[in-house]
């Protein structure tokens, strides 16, 4: 019997020093407090305002949203309306499903200047015109943003940039009680 109990002592205490290597190998692969072993985590959205382009100057009236998580763009749309200058041509538009390389992390300089590229898929009246289009966001000192598409992909129909103007930009999550989740 006293055999028996130092094996029960013996095999809980394998078991305890197991675990605590486990702990501490996961411990030391986490970052310290001050270390940032991702991106940014932020939401911002504003409104779309012009469009300057070669054959016409475009108005534009829309939304915009951008949604970080630790680096990685989770969501961006563009919602807008397009008219020409003289009043004609009016169309919506919906530029979404950005996705960017893995190794692309979205950095935010400490002046708020945010740079990556990626592709978009461009939606005219509710249907896909362009799939997989190269796609370049900017926002520049947490106010203006601007969109770049690939013309020789979308006609040249995005000729000059989409730009807007920034209303919020939050670093972290906001809780959004009115939706029930975050925001």
């Amino acid at each position: 019997m006293y055999n028996s109990k130092i094996y029960l002592l013996l095999a809980i205490f394998v078991t305890t020093l197991s675990s605590l290597a486990t702990s501490t190998a996961v411990a030391d692969s986490l970052p310290s407090l001050g270390e940032k072993s991702s991106g940014p985590t932020f939401d911002s959205e504003g409104t779309i305002n012009t469009l300057t382009g070669v054959n016409h100057t475009w108005l534009l009236g829309g939304q915009w949203d951008f949604q970080v998580i630790n680096g990685v763009t989770d969501t961006f749309n563009i919602d807008i309306t397009m008219i020409a200058e003289n009043g004609t041509m009016r169309h919506h538009m919906v530029v979404t499903n950005f996705t960017q390389p893995i190794e692309n992390k979205v950095n935010v300089t400490d002046d708020g200047n945010i740079d990556v590229k990626g592709t978009s898929d461009i939606y005219g009246h509710g249907k896909l015109l362009w799939r997989s289009v190269p796609s370049e966001i900017s926002i520049d000192k947490y106010n203006v943003l601007h969109l770049q598409v690939g013309n020789n992909q979308t006609e040249g129909h995005f000729e000059g940039g989409i730009h807007g103007i920034t209303n919020s930009f939050t670093y972290g999550f906001n809780f959004n009680k009115e939706s029930g989740g975050l925001h």
